[in-house]
């Protein structure tokens, strides 16, 4: 029993062959409580010490057998009466309520000089024009359920032509590289692939290699599906430095498509996309380094993605 609470704790659901069989409500659920749980939780120590100390309190809706001690406890007796799934749609609503409560806009560093960087130190000077300034929770419209979302290479390739015609110096390469990586993509049964289909909750790879066209597609395909409304989209990379250049990457190419082409600009007047870099507080050495090395004043922190979603 430790094992399968373990598997939803950690967000684990690719080990359980029948997750993709459970009904839909039930998969929303879950997916509503992993996106307000602690991230700490996906620590298999961690989740075994707090359930046991949560078994162990007398609040608990469940307790530990009384012939077990605490640490020695495989698995926990009901202690309520309640219909499981009703109950976790209580507590996850409450979750929620907390969760979106605790979002206020965090305070940042004042106008001064700031050092970081452990033994290496970096030093980076904020302006006086930055007093009082907050960082506001970027909040994230979840799209309506898809079973399958699908781009084709006739959208690809237009939108690569149409950047291309915009700025030829810059982009010209794109269109030939596009229809080169269609023309040479099947799939594993060697049929030829014009259209890439995403199933919900699957994961289809993408397997070629180096310098073919896989990330100019992925900032191709970001867009795409946020101006049909099918976003927000995330984009994780392995780099913070990634992020930050893929974000500005997408939002240069939307930016100059939009100035070049008043067609795009009036068929997607209501999806203006907003691109914006996330990392989180856990790669702060990293960037610090990054930032040291290159003689640069300008630090982010984190586990990088980049989101592209239409504004609104």
């Amino acid at each position: 029993m430790d094992d399968q609470a373990y598997v939803f704790a950690a967000a684990r659901a690719d080990l359980w062959d029948s997750w993709p069989r459970l009904p839909r409500r039930v998969r929303e659920l879950v997916g509503h409580y992993w996106h307000v749980r602690e991230d700490d939780l996906a620590s298999r120590d961690t989740f075994s010490a707090m359930a046991r100390a949560y078994a162990a309190s007398s609040d608990g809706l469940y307790r530990l057998p009384e012939d077990v001690a605490p640490r020695e406890a495989q698995y926990l007796v009901v202690a309520h009466a309640q219909n499981p799934l009703k109950l976790a749609k209580e507590l996850v609503r409450e979750a929620e309520e907390l969760f979106y409560q605790a979002r206020s806009p965090l305070p940042v560093a004042g106008p001064g000089q700031w050092c970081f960087g452990g033994r290496e130190l970096s030093v980076v000077t904020i302006p006086d024009s930055e007093k009082d300034a907050q960082v506001r929770p970027l909040p994230l419209r979840t799209a309506a359920y898809r079973p399958t979302t699908a781009v084709s290479r006739k959208q690809v390739l237009r939108l690569a032509r149409r950047q291309a015609a915009a700025d030829p110096d810059r982009y010209g390469w794109k269109p030939g590289l596009m229809d080169r990586f269609f023309d040479k993509l099947i799939d594993a049964d060697d049929h030829p692939v014009t259209r890439l289909a995403l199933p919900a909750g699957q994961i289809r790879v993408l397997n070629a290699p180096t310098g073919v066209g896989k990330s100019v597609l992925m900032d191709a395909i970001a867009p795409l599906l946020a101006q049909q409304g099918q976003g927000p989209i995330a984009v994780v990379v392995g780099q913070i430095h990634d992020s930050l250049r893929g974000a500005e990457r997408i939002q240069a190419d939307n930016d100059l498509v939009r100035q070049a082409a008043d067609q795009l600009a009036a068929a997607t007047a209501g999806q203006d996309l907003r691109i914006v870099p996330l990392v989180s507080p856990y790669r702060r050495t990293e960037q610090a380094e990054r930032a040291l090395t290159q003689g640069r004043q300008t630090v982010s922190t984190g586990w990088p993605t980049a989101v592209t979603c239409p504004r609104g």
